[in-house]
């Protein structure tokens, strides 16, 4: 037991409070910008050391001494928590080099005291080896979450749509507390190890609905509310403290029925995802489905028994997605960046989603299992159109940005590709060849039409023309639909009317005819009982 592993944390955290400190004193933008640069990097550097010292683990036994609790806060960080914990790291120290880019538009630096406290809340999560501290952080995470936006957006409606989101990730922490108990009555510690069926599917689900897949919902409050750095870190944090749960559960054994349905929801959801991703405006509009289809392709390697296999998956979601994420100025020379993420995201023999391929095509095959091919091609597809659209000019940026920036995009770019080298077991890894295949010649074809296409634009048929549009709106009725947030608000007014109900009952009893009113429902409810039993 070793409080190393808990350095980066300490970082962030003691970073995060001498800058607030110098906010409050000094303000500006400079000197905050080098602290979190150099914080950042810092952490990032931090836990490539600890890379040759794994597994390391920390149990804290008296964390509340006035109380019986069984259960104590185990954090850990081995193979399945270290790749999610350095592409966080990483993701977050080029937010803070790419934000010279953006520094200028930004009213203020408090954004980046949000991230360092993100990045601390986060690796803590992420590390998080039985139920209850997946629990405790995924709360912490989500309140912070839930602050942040509610005081960066103000109106009834929007802390009402904060409010909400919040909500429904709680859920995730009921089914992980659900699990827990289960785990309980079966006389099994509330920790990752051999786990019946049920606390593993709940578990699963509960990664899910975090994520977005199972079941396939879109977050309440719309992603443009986010920006691409407190954003990024945010949404980038919430997919690595869920999706190293699944890489967490062991292989068990589903019942015909259970995989099957799993399964189609995954593959649907994940094939929804990606199509919506191709037809987002921008990728920022697109990041939410991004992060639906790659995570449900990291779903779907669980649910096969081969979850860590989904951890190339989920290093190619938040490191490929992030150099697309944080690619906001433009110029020919730094679009070499996003490229590395577009090959890394093709699972090519021996690039880091090459792995990712053996977690899919395992037996027994179905057709759920061929419908990722064509998830994996949108996906492919959508990054190269996201990552050719125009931007903002880096060459009307100062000078010393044209340096800062491109490193804070090559350092997540070479993030990824150390992370594919030596990040898990098995990750530098041929995987499927005739699989990358398929999907890169489709790319190649797909790319190659839609080229000829904008060549000779007036002998586009206009039927062809007339199913793009009816396609985008039906896209756009199901992303209003999957949002889940109608059922939200159905939901809150149901509670506001029953609230309602009960404070006239409650105003009724406590008036003067109030004893009166209590003898009679008294005398209905006695009534109605002895006509039940008869």
């Amino acid at each position: 037991m070793s409080p190393i592993q808990l350095l980066p944390s300490v970082i962030y955290f003691l970073a995060a409070a001498g800058l607030a400190m110098y906010l409050r004193l000094r303000g500006g933008k400079g000197i905050p910008w080098l602290i979190g640069t150099a914080v950042s990097i810092a952490a990032a550097v931090m836990l490539v050391w600890l890379r040759g010292r794994l597994p390391l683990s920390i149990i804290a036994m008296d964390w509340m001494p006035f109380t019986t609790f069984s259960d104590a806060p185990m954090l850990a960080l081995d193979g399945q928590s270290w790749p999610y914990s350095f592409a966080l790291s990483v993701v977050l120290a080029g937010i803070y080099l790419t934000a010279s880019a953006r520094m200028s538009a930004m009213e203020s630096a408090w954004p980046w005291v949000g991230t360092l406290v993100t990045g601390g809340i986060s690796l803590l999560a992420i590390q998080a080896s039985n139920f209850m501290t997946i629990v405790l952080t995924w709360t912490a995470l989500d309140l912070f979450d839930a602050v942040l936006v509610s005081t960066r957006y103000s109106g009834a409606a929007n802390r009402r749509q904060v409010v909400i989101g919040f909500g429904a990730r709680v859920i995730s922490s009921l089914l992980v507390i659900f699990a827990a108990l289960i785990n309980r009555s079966l006389g099994i510690a509330p920790a990752f190890g051999p786990l019946p069926p049920l606390p593993a599917i709940m578990l699963m689900l509960a990664a899910g609905l975090r994520l977005g897949v199972l079941p396939l919902n879109l977050p309440v409050v719309p992603d443009q509310r986010y920006s691409r750095g407190l954003g990024t870190a945010l949404r980038m944090a919430n997919v690595a403290a869920s999706l190293v749960v699944l890489a967490r559960i062991p292989a068990i054994e589903y019942l015909p029925a259970q995989r099957n349905l799993l399964m189609a929801l995954t593959a649907l959801g994940s094939l929804f995802g990606a199509a919506m991703w191709l037809g987002a405006q921008d990728e920022m509009e697109g990041r939410p489905y991004w992060i639906i289809a790659l995570s449900g392709m990291a779903v779907f390697t669980s649910i096969q028994g081969r979850s860590i296999a989904g951890i190339a998956w989920g290093c190619v979601l938040m490191l490929s997605g992030s150099l697309l994420f944080l690619h906001s100025a433009r110029a020919r020379g730094v679009i070499l960046l996003p490229l590395a993420g577009l090959l890394a995201l093709s699972a090519l023999p021996f690039t880091p989603a090459a792995q990712g391929w053996l977690g899919i095509f395992a037996p027994p095959f179905s057709f759920w299992h061929f419908l990722f091919l064509l998830t994996h091609l949108l996906l492919m597809l959508g990054y190269l159109r996201h990552m050719l659209r125009p931007g903002d000019a880096l060459r009307n940026l100062e000078p010393w940005v044209h340096t800062a920036y491109p490193i804070g995009l090559g350092m997540t770019a070479a993030g990824l590709w150390y992370a594919g080298a030596q990040g898990w077991p098995g990750s530098f890894s041929p995987g499927l060849w005739w699989a990358s295949l398929v999907t890169g010649a489709g790319l190649a074809l797909t790319g190659s039409l839609y080229a000829w296409l904008m060549s000779r634009k007036s002998t586009v048929p206009a039927l062809f023309l007339f199913y793009g549009r009816a396609l985008s709106g039906v896209g756009r009725i199901l992303s209003r639909l999957f949002s889940l947030g109608w059922l939200y608000r159905l939901l809150a007014q149901f509670f506001e009317h029953g609230s309602h109900a009960t404070r006239m009952v409650i105003a009724v009893l406590e008036g003067d005819a109030g004893i009166l009113w209590v003898l009679v429902m008294l005398a209905a409810f006695i009534s109605a009982l002895r006509g039940w039993l008869g």
